[in-house]
């Protein structure tokens, strides 16, 4: 059996905090697009390709991500999205903040 890497709390949250305050409301296309270049970026190193899907009508861009793990055997689809539902703005009134075991944000 292989030993799975440790999670460090800090490290996670401190990532999540970088993608919160990101506003990317979803018809602002270059604040989506921040996001999009966030999470590109992140896969660098680790073996994915990824494909950036320019978007339309306005919208900011896709990504599609994929990967070597696991070979040919089944794989796991994973769907998320990139934008936010509220606007630019909305973190002073709603800041990324963490209360004991739980994160807001």
């Amino acid at each position: 059996m292989r030993n799975a890497p440790a999670f460090v709390t800090g490290e996670i949250l401190d990532g999540i905090r970088e993608w919160v305050e990101i506003e990317s409301p979803t018809t602002d296309r270059d604040a989506v697009n921040r996001m999009v270049d966030k999470v590109a970026a992140g896969y660098g190193g680790t073996g994915a390709t990824v494909e950036r899907i320019p978007g339309t009508e306005g919208f900011g861009d896709h990504l599609l991500v994929t990967s070597p793990w696991g070979g040919d055997g089944p794989g796991i689809l994973i769907l998320s999205h990139l934008d936010t539902v509220h606007p630019i703005g909305f973190l002073e009134r709603l800041p990324f903040k963490v209360e004991g075991d739980v994160a807001f944000g």
